[in-house]
């Protein structure tokens, strides 16, 4: 059983990553560059344990980049979500025409056609 809750971790306003990008932009771009392409790779049908590709200390970015990228993803048919309430296995699957999108905002997520 996992017990690890990093839902603690999702992005809810951009400005969130402010912090990251104006400690070391070069350093946090790299860093944006190397998970985007990983969530890029991930294959329709594929789970991927947040904590099989990503150390302790960097939950808490790694979250809010999956997080920018669910929202802004627009892949061929498919589209990431995480698979459980705690945020911690990634899953790319088939679009059915309707998902929930994740909104980088104060309001809450919205179904979206």
């Amino acid at each position: 059983m996992n017990l690890l809750n990093l839902s603690i971790y999702k992005l809810i306003q951009v400005s969130e990553l402010d912090r990251w990008m104006n400690t070391d932009i070069d350093r946090y771009m790299t860093f944006h560059d190397r998970v985007f392409t990983f969530l890029d790779s991930i294959r329709i049908g594929q789970k991927v344990s947040v904590m099989s590709v990503c150390k302790p200390e960097s939950y808490e970015l790694f979250i809010k980049l999956c997080c920018m990228y669910m929202n802004l993803q627009n892949m061929d048919g498919s589209y990431l979500v995480f698979d459980n309430d705690n945020y911690t296995v990634l899953w790319r699957q088939w679009s059915t025409g309707n998902k929930t999108k994740y909104n980088i905002n104060p309001e809450e997520n919205e179904e979206t056609e």
